[in-house]
């Protein structure tokens, strides 16, 4: 398999972030997302490569994480499956499992060397253009990757890419069709404008009654509350049991003693290194730093700089660097240097710095001792507490009598929404475990009913009942009458200002007038537009969003009017000028690489829905509609 220079962390990131490269290189999922036998439960079948549940939950969890963080809404499992969240999450999945099919059936191997090379060649993981075993280290870490889970999906890339690279490299943009494109995208227009400021308007007429009522009626989505229920809620958690719990200083001597060790300080190393290719060369640095050589001097004979390693315990060091965490860790008191041997090569190592470690005294740590005896405790004594919720249910007693009996309180919640907010706006502070605990109480439609005991992922307990559901409606006029009021003076003030705006580009077209003795003549700036393509619509460059699209259907000398923040803008055409490609070539060809990425991604869904008629897909909906029940 030939070799070549790419950054595979940047491919990474272009993959998980373009469409269809997503769903041709899957690296989501990364680890045992396929499997030849077992007693894993499979979820789907791509010719002989099965896909595991616990790499389509992975997924699913990576979509709704995504899709909640999107639109800020928690979505039920019902509302989940309606978008077909199921289908989104197994896509890459299937699309994975095909390549890996096809890498399978042509014997495609990937050699340790290989491995080794691209991730010496990666940007990410140097420093000064020479690998940095930190640099790698920390990369991981902060993708929240296992050493041997990011060469697995290294693995698994340099394989398709075998496979998909022919394909891609064939692809050729069209000259001609990529310089009219070009002119197309590249023509700005620059106008000067005013804003006629809706504040500033004065002489609005006070509302009448019915005037109020109709903009309460034409906006009534302004004045819409969200559904409602009301709830009544047990909660159980350990701090509500801490009242009952005592805690001697014996006693938590005694912990300690039975645990210092935990409590303790290890010794902490920080290291300089240079990696080599070859252990003849390390050994022979090694040699010259004895006679005097500095690590840096060692370095930079090399071509490259010293990587440094911050201060580490050696089992941090060692979860990254198994083999370095040792052999820096051994050295005896007074030696400075060493050589170990990684998958990244020879690692010339010196101990920079040694932080030595340090016992804890009881008196330091008696506190937090005493509250982590205080938590088990008080843990204890609810999951007891619970164990008698659980009997009371099992009898067939009611909330409201299981409290009763066990000298519960319960909380009465009379109105909450789906974020977790009352009439008012507020957060409603009883709620254990909000995530968990909102859509199970909008998913019920009977009031009524009381729920199980629950346990909640932070360990507290819940149970509860929706005593009633208010559907979502328009609140009562009286209720909105004031926000009603102002909404109805603002758009007053903004039909003012759009007619002045009006009038004074009639002016303009009228040729009474100029743009420059209009902005004196009220007292405004008269400002002029950085030049804008026709779809621009960042506010730094488009004044309005809506400017850019009326400037194009303009001539130069025109003046148009458009709906902006605080007001309407009068803008004039001051210029039209059209961009060759000829003119800026580095802008022609990073669109001439969007062009063809575009194109790459039409082959590539055609190559899927080759590899889908050569590769039988079978799915098993009945495992894809139980993980998503859990939401």
């Amino acid at each position: 398999m030939a070799q070549q220079h790419k950054s595979k962390l940047v491919r990474f990131g272009t993959l998980i972030l373009f469409g269809f490269l997503v769903l041709s290189f899957g690296l989501w999922g990364i680890g045992d997302i396929f499997r030849g036998g077992g007693q894993t439960e499979v979820v789907a079948k791509v010719g002989t490569q099965e896909i595991t549940r616990q790499a389509y939950e992975q997924s699913l969890e990576r979509e709704v994480r995504a899709l909640r963080q999107s639109t800020g809404q928690r979505l039920s499992r019902d509302q989940l499956a309606a978008i077909g969240i199921a289908q989104r999450a197994l896509a890459p999945l299937i699309q994975q499992a095909l390549l890996s099919q096809v890498a399978a059936d042509r014997g495609l191997v990937v050699t340790q060397p290989q491995l080794l090379e691209q991730i010496r060649r990666e940007p990410s993981f140097q420093r000064n253009g020479t690998f940095d075993a930190e640099a790698y280290r920390l990369t991981l870490r902060n993708a929240n990757l296992s050493e041997q889970q990011f060469l697995a999906m290294l693995t698994q890339d340099i394989a398709r890419e075998s496979i998909f690279d022919p394909l891609t490299e064939a692809v050729q943009v069209p000259e001609a069709a990529a310089k009219l494109l070009f002119a197309y995208l590249a023509e700005t227009r620059t106008a000067q404008f005013v804003l006629v400021d809706s504040a500033a308007m004065t002489g609005l007429a006070a509302p009448s009654e019915a005037e109020l009522k109709e903009v309460y009626e034409d906006y009534a989505a302004d004045f819409q509350a969200p559904e409602y229920r009301a709830v009544t809620l047990l909660r159980l958690a350990p701090a509500d049991f801490f009242h009952e719990v005592e805690v001697s200083e014996a006693e938590a001597r005694e912990r300690y003693e039975a645990t210092k060790a935990s409590f303790d300080q290890p010794e902490q190393r920080a290291l300089r290194q240079v990696v080599f290719d070859d252990q003849p060369a390390a050994e022979a640095a090694l040699t010259e730093l004895a006679t005097g050589k500095t690590l840096d001097e060692i370095a930079a004979a090399k071509g490259s700089a010293v990587a440094e390693i911050a201060l580490q315990s050696k089992a941090q060091l060692a979860a990254v660097l198994p083999a370095l965490a040792e052999a820096a860790f051994a050295l005896p008191e007074g030696e400075k240097f060493g050589i170990a041997e990684t998958l990244l090569g020879f690692h010339l190592f010196e101990v920079a710095r040694v932080e030595p470690g340090k016992a804890s005294s009881f008196e330091e740590v008696q506190a937090q001792v005493t509250d982590k005896i205080r938590q088990e405790r008080a843990t204890e004594a609810m999951e007891s507490v619970a164990a008698q919720i659980d009997d009371e249910f099992v009898t067939g007693a009611t909330l409201d009598e299981v409290a009763e009996r066990l000298s519960l309180a319960l909380v009465t919640i009379p109105a909450i929404d789906r974020d977790g907010k009352d009439r008012a706006g507020a957060y409603v502070e009883a709620l254990p475990s909000p995530p968990e605990l909102l859509p199970l109480l909008f998913e019920s439609q009977d009031p009524g009913l009381d729920s199980l005991l629950t346990q909640a992922r932070d360990g507290s307990y819940y149970a509860y009942r929706v005593d009633a559901i208010t559907p979502p409606a328009t609140r009562p006029y009286a209720e909105v009458a004031t926000q009603v009021a102002a909404l109805a003076e603002r758009l007053g003030r903004d039909r003012l200002a759009k007619e002045k705006a009006e009038a004074l580009a009639a002016e303009l077209k009228a040729k009474s007038k100029t743009l420059d003795q209009i902005a004196t003549e009220n007292g405004w700036t008269l400002e002029t537009s950085q030049p804008m393509t026709r779809f621009d619509s960042e506010p730094a460059k488009t004044p309005a969003a809506g400017l850019p699209a009326l400037l194009f259907a303009a001539t130069v000398g025109d003046a148009v009017t458009v709906a902006a923040d605080g007001g309407t803008l009068v803008a004039v055409l001051t210029e039209g000028k059209a961009t060759k490609a000829e003119a800026d070539p580095g802008r022609f060809q990073n669109l001439k690489d969007s062009y063809r990425r575009a194109l790459v991604g039409d082959m590539g869904q055609q190559m899927s829905i080759a590899l889908r008629d050569e590769y039988p897909v079978e799915i098993y909906e009945q495992l894809l509609e139980a993980s998503l029940d859990r939401y």
